[in-house]
């Protein structure tokens, strides 16, 4: 009966670590969308931008995002495919005054980029695995930024 034990809990240990190793994996990214890594200096859209401050939980993860486009043109949604359930923290431009994204919460956490003027408001929202849909922004403010947590 002890070596039943002992193999159960064996057992039990690995399964768990082979469950904490598990890596985020993002793919089928749509709308010319590019994968990066969460930090300052990285790019706040896919073609320009950087990323001059960020919350430090969200530091080194991984993100999503798209080229801008036409400014004066609303832009584009996108989505992408991820391996394990997770939580999306997107990156608002503050610009965007009537901010309509369904089930996103609003959380207290800001990041900024270009200068002091600008900056993004976060939001999160939990999604299992699969595609993460992420809206189109208004004309006039910068695509959203999706960051990647696992849940």
């Amino acid at each position: 009966m002890k070596t039943y034990k002992k193999v159960f809990l064996l057992l039990s240990l690995a399964i768990i670590s082979i469950s904490a190793m598990a890596e985020i994996k993002i793919s089928d990214i749509t709308n010319k969308g590019k994968e990066a890594i969460c930090k300052i200096g990285a790019r706040r859209t896919s073609d320009q931008y950087q990323l001059l401050n960020i919350p430090n939980e969200l530091e080194g993860l991984q993100a999503v995002s798209i080229p801008r486009g036409s400014f004066d043109k609303a832009g584009t949604d996108f989505s992408f495919k991820v391996s394990v359930p997770v939580t999306i923290y997107l990156f608002v431009d503050k610009r965007y005054k009537k901010v309509t994204l369904e089930g996103w919460e609003k959380t207290k956490m800001t990041a900024g980029w270009l200068d002091k003027k600008h900056g993004d408001v976060i939001y999160k929202k939990n999604f299992p695995a699969g595609i993460v849909e992420i809206p189109a922004n208004p004309m006039g403010v910068l695509p959203h930024l999706a960051v990647v947590k696992e849940k």
